[in-house]
């Protein structure tokens, strides 16, 4: 399936509720709401203010909900994908977890990958088969799954071996710091990393920060073609929202890390 059939089904990883909180109000639609929310109290006192922000909220809140923009914005991080020459560089494949449903009636409860990771896993699976490179598998339990555990069964079941299970790490960061150790154990310092094309270069730069030379190998592309760009869309917003979480996170790296130096 294409990265547009899933974006509204990614399983978030959960936060502490003030974290929670500040995330939802930073981004869309949560930031068009704090603003009308903010003109409907200055309404009386400060009409003038209140009306440049309600045409603000709504203006920004279309503008987000259609492709032209959504996909403006993901262009700007979307990498191109890995040509066979790069992937037989490679050394192993690295994969990074981003959600498991807990709840799945249809499999008898057994816990199983979102949409998103599912499609990982499935690129996952078709590079094993161009290059027989053995797996990685990086993902704890921030919304009480193991979503490694979830990952080695998916693999399993399609007849992938997984190498390496890492099972402790909360986020992007963590899947590098805790993955890398089990790398090096085994002297890989050369990885294919597959993730969504949107997160590729927040998490290759995490790898790369503690010295695995990181090969890119993206997936689903939200970049798509659209038929109507101008036309507000429920999709088109969620990538909106998805593409500035990630500006959110390369800033953030970059401020967090320029104390390494």
């Amino acid at each position: 399936p294409g990265a547009t059939d899933v974006l509204l089904s990614e399983s978030s990883h959960s936060l502490p509720f003030f974290m929670s909180l500040i995330k939802a109000l930073l981004l869309p639609p949560g930031l068009q709401l704090l603003l009308l929310f903010t003109a409907l109290t200055l309404w009386f006192r400060r009409p003038l203010l209140a009306f440049v922000l309600v045409t603000v909220a709504m203006l920004s809140l279309y503008l987000l909900s259609t492709g032209l923009v959504a996909n403006w914005l993901m262009r700007g991080l979307e990498p191109p994908t890995v040509t066979p020459e790069e992937s037989r560089q490679a050394q192993a494949i690295v994969v990074l977890g981003t959600g498991a449903m807990r709840h799945a009636p249809e499999y008898d409860d057994l816990p199983q990958p979102g949409a998103l990771l599912r499609q990982r896993l499935d690129y996952a699976i078709h590079l094993t088969t161009q290059n027989k490179l053995p797996i990685l598998v990086t993902g704890g339990s921030p919304t009480g799954v193991n979503e490694a555990e979830v990952m080695q069964r998916y693999l399993h079941e399609n007849r992938t071996k997984t190498q390496w299970i890492e099972d402790k790490s909360r986020n992007t960061r963590e899947n590098a710091l805790y993955s890398v150790p089990l790398l090096r154990k085994d002297g890989i310092d050369t990885v294919l990393l597959v993730s969504h094309a949107w997160h590729m270069q927040r998490g290759c730069r995490e790898f790369e920060r503690l010295g695995i030379t990181c090969l890119p190998a993206p997936t689903a592309y939200a970049n798509q073609p659209v038929t109507f760009p101008l036309l507000p869309q429920a999709i088109e917003l969620r990538k909106s929202q998805l593409a500035i979480k990630e500006y959110f996170g390369l800033i953030w790296f970059n401020f967090w890390h320029m104390f390494d130096r």
